[in-house]
């Protein structure tokens, strides 16, 4: 009895020793942020798990501005797989989609043009990410459609540029925060009107991007 005793006290520390140790993960390890996105660990979120990320369009936009949203896309795209990033190509477009607009959960990616702007009057667009740990798992985008847009590869006077918006917000869906270093950005946080040339990706994002992708 006492022998059973003593192998049975040896027993539950093993296993005491063994759960301490299942249950003493260690935390993961902080990330130089990189201008993106990190979450309650600063590690950095992105879609560097699975790529291409496939987008949506819901029927909210027109035929010029799918065009808008495929060109934008193109130029990730194109500017990645120039760069050699080892994912080349980080965007796919799904087509059109019925009946999906604004936020929601569905692990769809979908883009929305929006009448009636929900946030602040100043806002031209906004892109909401949801992750798990550091994947990124979902991203929607919200464009205000009661701001003067243009589709015109050479601008319009007093018109935002909808493809450089669509290149700005999609730096969003890849993780990126915004980026104010004083000079030119395609990530800067204010987009002026008839300002084409912040379609192209300026190379901040990009040594930002090599962090992840």
């Amino acid at each position: 009895m006492k022998c059973m005793r003593s192998w049975y006290s040896i027993l539950i520390a093993v296993v005491f020793v063994l759960s301490m140790q299942a249950c003493g993960v260690k935390k993961p390890s902080p990330e130089e942020a990189c201008y993106f996105q990190q979450n309650s660990y600063q590690q950095r979120v992105s879609w560097s798990w699975k790529t291409p990320v496939v987008m949506y369009a819901n029927q909210s936009l027109d035929d010029s501005q799918v065009a808008a949203l495929e060109k934008a896309m193109g130029i990730w795209n194109d500017t990645m797989v120039a760069r050699g990033f080892k994912r080349g190509a980080v965007f796919k477009f799904g087509g059109r989609i019925d009946n999906v607009s604004g936020f929601k959960i569905d692990k769809k990616n979908v883009v929305s043009m929006v009448d009636g702007w929900p946030g602040k009057g100043t806002e031209q667009a906004e892109t909401e990410i949801n992750w798990v740990d550091d994947r990124i798992y979902e991203a929607d985008m919200r464009i205000n459609s009661t701001k003067p847009l243009s589709v015109l590869d050479e601008g319009e006077v007093g018109k935002y540029d909808l493809v450089a918006l669509f290149v700005h917000e999609l730096g969003h869906v890849l993780g990126l925060l915004h980026i104010d270093t004083g000079s030119y950005t395609t990530m800067s946080e204010t987009l002026g009107p008839n300002n084409v040339d912040r379609r192209a990706i300026g190379d901040t994002e990009i040594e930002a991007l090599k962090c992840e992708y």
